[in-house]
C-alpha cells in the first residue's frame, strides 16, 4: 500500500452459498462433521462435485470466495481487516514442490518461466509471513511443532513397500503462517463485539503432565524450569533449547502428548498452544463443518452488521454450542481413524522385515523393556527385559534399566541397532531384540503374554 504496508488477501470458496442451512446436503456435512482422510482416500464430508469442481480453485475460471483483506504494517501487525463476499479467478495453479525450488533458488527454467507473473507476490509473500512467524514467536506460541508425519509408499498391489518421513518446506509453511492469521483475525472480529461464535480452543496442559515431561527432559540430561502456571513461551524455549538434540522428534511428542487436545467451543478461552487471545477455523468450510458455520456468521455479520446476531444472540449460542460439541466428537473419531490406519500400514511394512536390522532409539524405559523408535522409519517397538543380556534392575527414579553383572545402563536417547523378530497386525505390536556391535544378537529366553501396560 502507499504507506509500505502490505496487502494480504485470504480467499476461501464460499460453500456456505452452495450448502444452504437446514438442507438435506447440510444435514449429511453436519452428520459427518469432517472429511476423514485415509493415507491415499478420502471420504468427503461433502459431495465430489463441490469438494473438487465448484469449490474448487481453476486457473481462470470464476469462482464464488469469501475474502479476508488485512492491511499489515512493516513489522507483521494486523493494521486493519474487512470480510468481502468476491469473486476469485485465479492465474496460476501452483504446487508446492516448484513454489518450494523458486523460494529455495532450485527452479528450473521451465518452472521460472511459469512462476514469473507472480514471482513478486511471492517473494512479498515469503517476506511477510516470515514477519507474521517472528510475531507469533515472540509471544510464545509453541505450535511450529516439526511433522512427524510419515509418506506410505504402496506398489501396484497395495502393498506397502516403504515408509518415508515428510517434510514441510517454505511454501507449507508460509500458507500455515496466513491460514493462522486469518483464523486469529476472524475470531478477534466476534470476540471484539460479544457475537455468538464458534471458537477453536485450547486449554493450559495439566500439571501433572507438564511433570512428567520435566522428568523426562532430567532423563535425557536437560535441566528445565517449568512453572506450574504454565505459559506457552516455557514450552517454547525448551524446544529451542533441545532443537539439535538427538531425540528432538522424541521431546516434542512428550510435550504435545503431555498438551490438551484442540476442540471448537462457543466460549472463547484462547488457545494455549498458539499463545493466540482468539482463535477459530475459518480456512477450509469445504471439509470442516465448523469452518461452514463461520462463513454463515461471517455472511451474516456482512448483511446485518450484526444486528440479527445480536438479536437471535441466545437461540444462535445454544445451537453453536450443540455444533461445536458434536464436530469435536466427530473430529476425534476421523483422527483416531487415520492414525490408526498409519499405525496398521506401520506393522504391515515391519511384518515384511522381519530379521532385518535397523537404526534406532530409545524413547522409553520400563521395568519390562525398553521402547526403541526406528530412526528412518518413525515405528515403535519393545525391546523385552527376557531377550538382554543380563539380568537388569530397573532405577525407577533415574529412569534407568542397570545390568547387575555387566553394569551395562540403558536410559533415554541411548542409539542402538535392533533386529525385527515379531511384528502382530491383531495385537498391533512389535518386538525387537539388540543387535550387538559385533554383529550378533543377545540371548533371547522366552517371551512371556504381552505386557497390556505398553
Amino acid at each position: 500500500s502507499r504507506e509500505g504496508n502490505y496487502i494480504l488477501g485470504v480467499h476461501i470458496a464460499d460453500v456456505s452459498h452452495y450448502v444452504q442451512e437446514g438442507t438435506q446436503l447440510d444435514l449429511e456435512a453436519y452428520s459427518r462433521g469432517t472429511s476423514v482422510y485415509l493415507l491415499d482416500t478420502v471420504i468427503p464430508m461433502l459431495p465430489f462435485e463441490l469438494s473438487n469442481d465448484i469449490c474448487s480453485l481453476k486457473p481462470e475460471e470464476d469462482r464464488l470466495t469469501l475474502s479476508l483483506l488485512l492491511e499489515i504494517d512493516p513489522v507483521g501487525r494486523v493494521v486493519s481487516s474487512s470480510v468481502k463476499n468476491s469473486v476469485i479467478n485465479s492465474k496460476k495453479r501452483l504446487t508446492y514442490s516448484e513454489v518450494n525450488d523458486f523460494l529455495n533458488g532450485k527452479a528450473s527454467s521451465d518452472i521460472s518461466e511459469k512462476l514469473r507473473p507472480v514471482s513478486e507476490s511471492l517473494k512479498l509473500s515469503h517476506e511477510l509471513a516470515q514477519k507474521i512467524r517472528d510475531i507469533r514467536k515472540k509471544r510464545g506460541s509453541v505450535m511450529d511443532i516439526s511433522s512427524r508425519e510419515v509418506k506410505i509408499i504402496f506398489d501396484e498391489k497395495g502393498r506397502v513397500t516403504d515408509i518415508l518421513p515428510q517434510s514441510r518446506g517454505i511454501s507449507e509453511w508460509i500458507i500455515e503462517e496466513f491460514m493462522i492469521l486469518a483464523n486469529e483475525t476472524v475470531a478477534e472480529i466476534f470476540n471484539n463485539q460479544g457475537l455468538p461464535f464458534v471458537y477453536r480452543i485450547h486449554d493450559k496442559p495439566d500439571p501433572e503432565s507438564m511433570m512428567q515431561l520435566k522428568n523426562y527432559l532430567e532423563a535425557l540430561g536437560l535441566k528445565v524450569k517449568i512453572p506450574r502456571n504454565v505459559h506457552p513461551k516455557a514450552l517454547q524455549q525448551i524446544l529451542e533449547k533441545s532443537k539439535d538434540h538427538p531425540l528432538h522428534s522424541s521431546i516434542e511428542r512428550v510435550l504435545v502428548r503431555g498438551m490438551k487436545r484442540a476442540v471448537y467451543s462457543d466460549r472463547n478461552i484462547g488457545h494455549f498452544g498458539l499463545a493466540s487471545e482468539a482463535y477459530t477455523h475459518f480456512t477450509s468450510p469445504i471439509r470442516r463443518y465448523p469452518d461452514l458455520v463461520v462463513h454463515r456468521l461471517l455472511k451474516d455479520l456482512i448483511k446485518n452488521a450484526g444486528a440479527d446476531l445480536k438479536n437471535h444472540s441466545k437461540n444462535l449460542e445454544e445451537s453453536l454450542s450443540k455444533i461445536a460439541s458434536w464436530a469435536s466428537k466427530r473430529e476425534r473419531i476421523a483422527n483416531e481413524a487415520e492414525w490408526d490406519l498409519v499405525d496398521m500400514k506401520k506393522v504391515e511394512y515391519i511384518s515384511n522385515h522381519v530379521g532385518d536390522s535397523f537404526e534406532g532409539v530409545i524413547t522409553g524405559v520400563t521395568k519390562f523393556g525398553i521402547f526403541v523408535e526406528l530412526t528412518e522409519k518413525m515405528i515403535s517397538g519393545l525391546v523385552h527385559i527376557s531377550t538382554l543380556d543380563d539380568y537388569y534392575d530397573f532405577i525407577e527414579d533415574q529412569n534407568i534399566l542397570v545390568g547387575r553383572r555387566s553394569k551395562r545402563v540403558f536410559r533415554i536417547g541411548d542409539q542402538l541397532e535392533v533386529k525385527v523378530v515379531r511384528a502382530d497386525k491383531t495385537t498391533m505390536e512389535i518386538d525387537f531384540i539388540i543387535v550387538n556391535d559385533n554383529g550378533k544378537t543377545t540371548r533371547r529366553s522366552k517371551r512371556s503374554s504381552p505386557d497390556k501396560s505398553k
